[in-house]
Protein backbone atom coordinates (compact mmCIF):
# COMPACT_ATOMS: atom_id res chain seq x y z
CA UNK A 1 0.00 0.00 0.00
CA UNK A 2 1.35 3.54 -0.72
CA UNK A 3 1.94 5.87 1.50
CA UNK A 4 2.12 8.86 -0.91
CA UNK A 5 -1.63 10.91 -1.69
CA UNK A 6 -2.22 12.76 -4.35
CA UNK A 7 -5.52 15.16 -4.78
CA UNK A 8 -6.18 18.07 -6.87
CA UNK A 9 -8.98 21.26 -6.88
CA UNK A 10 -10.15 23.32 -8.93
CA UNK A 11 -10.15 26.96 -8.24
CA UNK A 12 -11.92 30.15 -10.43
CA UNK A 13 -9.15 32.05 -9.38
CA UNK A 14 -6.40 32.91 -11.62
CA UNK A 15 -2.98 30.83 -11.20
CA UNK A 16 -0.23 33.55 -10.21
CA UNK A 17 -2.80 34.93 -7.33
CA UNK A 18 -3.74 30.94 -5.98
CA UNK A 19 0.22 30.16 -6.27
CA UNK A 20 0.59 33.34 -3.54
CA UNK A 21 -2.77 32.29 -1.37
CA UNK A 22 -1.01 28.45 -1.38
CA UNK A 23 2.58 29.88 0.16
CA UNK A 24 0.86 31.97 2.15
CA UNK A 25 -1.37 29.01 3.61
CA UNK A 26 1.61 27.03 4.09
CA UNK A 27 3.36 29.44 6.43
CA UNK A 28 -0.32 29.50 8.33
CA UNK A 29 -0.33 26.08 8.54
CA UNK A 30 3.32 25.38 10.14
CA UNK A 31 5.67 28.69 10.52
CA UNK A 32 8.22 26.60 10.68
CA UNK A 33 7.76 24.59 7.40
CA UNK A 34 10.61 24.94 4.87
CA UNK A 35 9.42 25.87 1.87
CA UNK A 36 11.30 25.37 -1.77
CA UNK A 37 10.10 27.20 -4.70
CA UNK A 38 11.25 25.95 -7.82
CA UNK A 39 12.44 28.47 -10.40
CA UNK A 40 10.30 30.01 -12.44
CA UNK A 41 7.56 27.98 -12.38
CA UNK A 42 4.22 27.60 -10.05
CA UNK A 43 5.77 25.01 -7.42
CA UNK A 44 7.08 24.58 -4.65
CA UNK A 45 8.39 21.83 -2.34
CA UNK A 46 7.40 21.97 2.03
CA UNK A 47 8.61 20.14 4.83
CA UNK A 48 6.08 19.95 7.21
CA UNK A 49 7.12 18.80 11.16
CA UNK A 50 4.46 16.73 12.90
CA UNK A 51 2.42 19.74 14.16
CA UNK A 52 0.24 21.37 11.20
CA UNK A 53 -2.46 23.58 11.89
CA UNK A 54 -1.92 23.28 15.52
CA UNK A 55 -3.15 19.28 15.05
CA UNK A 56 -0.63 17.19 15.89
CA UNK A 57 0.00 14.18 12.71
CA UNK A 58 2.18 11.67 14.32
CA UNK A 59 5.25 12.10 11.56
CA UNK A 60 6.89 14.76 9.38
CA UNK A 61 5.45 15.03 5.59
CA UNK A 62 6.58 16.51 2.52
CA UNK A 63 4.29 18.33 0.21
CA UNK A 64 4.95 19.51 -3.14
CA UNK A 65 1.96 21.73 -4.88
CA UNK A 66 1.93 23.06 -8.37
CA UNK A 67 -0.49 25.30 -9.50
CA UNK A 68 -1.45 25.04 -13.10
CA UNK A 69 -4.27 26.73 -15.54
CA UNK A 70 -7.40 25.48 -15.24
CA UNK A 71 -10.72 26.29 -17.44
CA UNK A 72 -12.24 29.55 -18.23
CA UNK A 73 -9.18 31.49 -16.47
CA UNK A 74 -9.19 29.48 -13.02
CA UNK A 75 -6.59 27.30 -11.73
CA UNK A 76 -5.90 23.58 -10.73
CA UNK A 77 -3.84 23.11 -7.19
CA UNK A 78 -2.10 19.43 -7.14
CA UNK A 79 -1.04 18.79 -3.84
CA UNK A 80 0.92 15.29 -3.27
CA UNK A 81 2.32 14.38 0.23
CA UNK A 82 4.18 11.77 1.85
CA UNK A 83 5.61 10.76 5.40
CA UNK A 84 9.18 11.32 5.73
CA UNK A 85 12.20 10.15 8.30
CA UNK A 86 13.73 12.56 10.53
CA UNK A 87 16.65 13.33 7.47
CA UNK A 88 14.31 13.24 4.56
CA UNK A 89 13.45 10.22 3.48
CA UNK A 90 10.28 8.90 2.21
CA UNK A 91 9.41 6.49 4.36
CA UNK A 92 7.71 3.44 3.16
CA UNK A 93 6.63 1.39 6.47
CA UNK A 94 6.42 2.08 9.80
CA UNK A 95 3.61 4.56 8.93
CA UNK A 96 1.77 5.64 12.12
CA UNK A 97 -1.47 7.16 10.30
CA UNK A 98 -3.21 8.45 7.57
CA UNK A 99 -0.30 11.43 7.90
CA UNK A 100 -0.03 12.49 4.07
CA UNK A 101 -4.08 12.57 3.44
CA UNK A 102 -4.61 14.95 6.35
CA UNK A 103 -2.06 17.22 5.56
CA UNK A 104 -3.60 17.31 1.79
CA UNK A 105 -7.19 17.98 2.86
CA UNK A 106 -5.66 20.49 5.66
CA UNK A 107 -4.12 22.45 2.77
CA UNK A 108 -6.99 21.88 -0.08
CA UNK A 109 -9.77 22.74 2.67
CA UNK A 110 -7.72 25.72 3.53
CA UNK A 111 -7.26 27.04 0.04
CA UNK A 112 -11.40 27.20 -0.25
CA UNK A 113 -11.63 29.67 2.72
Amino acid sequence: MSTTVKKHKAFATEKEAMFTKAKSLVEALDAKAKVTVADGKLQFKTIFGKQVGGEYINDRSQMDVAVIDGSEGGSVVIARAFPINAVGQPLTFGVRSNVAERVVDMFLEGLDK
